[in-house]
């Protein structure tokens, strides 16, 4: 999550309960502005306020592509990603935990700012500390915190509020015997009802907060260890354990479920670039050597079933002209190049394509062919010869790097959920896609860096 969002949300919060010196709008929008130590422009964010519930979205070319909303009245945090239609909830006291205990750590961050304030709508002793200051004619209360001496005792944070409103106005951190410093400005407020829908997710949205409690996972050589790709928490919300008991379950290459447990961190027989995580034991049996599974919690698990996939010789190779047909029609385009990765058994045939490239863009997509419905995960790509889609792609898109895992399906007509893997020349990447409507959205990932 973007630590300026971060410390967005906590300076609304802060003065949606600003001092009593000071009469915070209930209602109301702003604008803020990051620059960097040389002072050139770093980040643009809108604010909306109503009360105690927070809207923060990205300005300029990329608004809408994504925002958080906080809700103190549900003790939630939302994170939305619009474009993918994707939804995490998080508890608003454990966000706030984690990014308020580190004042002592680095008073010029973003993260103490939240603390900062977080401290001042709390702490009515704090509140009073401040003294009168002005910025650019503006009437402002100053509120500093000094860093810990074991950290940087030059280093500071200093902030400015509204003397009339309680609005923010300005943050500078400084830091490296004063000789640096970053500032976040805040403008244009309009004091103005807020309409209730910007503050709720969209209907629509697919909800990933259980994707906090599962992983992708590697067999080693024997196929009875499964190194996990990153870090797995215990329940949403909840910071990285050192051994997450509730994973009981691996869902591997073919769907092939298997029962796991945790071995501990000490154990890690596939990767030793650092990049893997916890290991774990399969219960009964082994796994392919060097297949790819996803680690589930057993809740998780026990409300999904295991949907046979087909992905050998026999069912992949080049796609038929009806899937090119279709597929051309679902996005208005030529397709270029395509491949057959397999069929899950009872529903259709999941693909990889590239379509033709415009000037405008270039496209590939994975995509689900279930009778007359097409469902699509859109692979944009940049217009950077050498890195269009991968690292050191050389601008080519290759779909026989591609391969499907595995597939899984809660009650008749629920999502589908689908595993697939694309290597390339810096490693090994992994995707888990939920159906959402006519999409294929991206739910979790994963990667596992090539060993030199």
């Amino acid at each position: 999550m973007n630590r300026r969002i971060l410390t967005l949300v906590a300076v609304a919060l802060a003065c949606s309960a600003a001092p009593a010196s000071a009469a915070s709008p209930g209602q109301y929008s702003l604008q803020e502005r990051s620059y960097n130590y040389t002072g050139e422009p770093s980040g643009c964010r809108n604010i909306f306020v109503s009360g105690k519930l927070v809207r923060i979205e990205d300005c300029g070319a990329t608004s809408g592509k994504g925002y958080t909303l906080v809700r103190p009245d549900r003790n939630l945090v939302t994170t939305v990603r619009a474009a993918d239609k994707i939804c995490e909830d998080q508890p608003l006291e454990q966000w706030l935990a984690k990014y308020s205990g580190n004042l002592a750590a680095s008073a010029w961050s973003s993260d103490t700012f939240v603390g900062v304030l977080f401290a001042l709508d709390r702490n009515e002793a704090f509140a009073r500390s401040g003294s009168d200051d002005t910025v650019s004619g503006t009437a402002a209360r100053k509120y500093t915190l000094a860093a810990a001496a074991s950290v940087d005792p030059t280093a500071s944070t200093t902030f400015w509020l509204a003397a009339d409103t309680g609005l923010p106005l300005l943050m500078e951190n400084r830091f490296g015997d004063n000789q640096y410093s970053v500032r976040t400005q805040w403008t244009a407020p309009v004091v103005a009802p807020q309409s209730a829908a910007l503050f709720e997710k969209p209907a629509n949205c697919a909800d990933v907060t259980a994707m906090q409690q599962i992983g992708f996972a590697s067999a080693g050589a024997t196929g009875t260890l499964l190194s996990a790709t990153g870090a797995l928490v215990s329940a949403p919300g909840k910071t990285a354990p050192a051994r997450p008991s509730g994973i009981r379950s691996a869902i591997c290459d073919g769907s092939r479920l298997v029962d796991v447990s945790a071995e501990g961190g000490a154990k890690n027989a596939v990767s030793q670039a650092g990049d893997g995580g916890l290991a774990f034991r399969v219960q009964s049996g082994a796994v392919d050597p060097g297949a790819w599974c996803l680690l589930m919690p057993e809740e998780y698990a026990a409300s999904r079933r295991p949907l046979p996939v087909h992905a050998g010789a026999v069912s992949s190779g080049p796609c038929p002209d009806a899937i090119r047909s279709k597929l051309s029609k679902a996005r208005s385009r030529e397709v270029a190049k395509c491949r057959l990765l397999g069929e899950i058994q009872g529903l259709g045939s999941v693909v990889v394509a590239e379509y033709a490239r415009s000037r405008r863009d270039r496209l590939a997509a994975v995509a689900l062919l279930d009778g007359d419905r097409v469902l699509i995960q859109d692979l944009a790509g940049s217009r950077d010869d050498n890195y269009v889609w991968r690292v050191d792609d050389g601008g080519m898109f290759d779909p026989s790097a591609f391969r499907l895992l595995f597939a899984m399906q809660g009650q008749a007509g629920s999502p589908i959920e689908i595993g697939y893997s694309w290597n390339g020349a810096e490693g090994e990447s992994l995707a888990l896609l939920r159906s959402t409507g006519n999409e294929l959205v991206e739910v979790k990932s994963g990667f596992r860096h090539r060993q030199r």
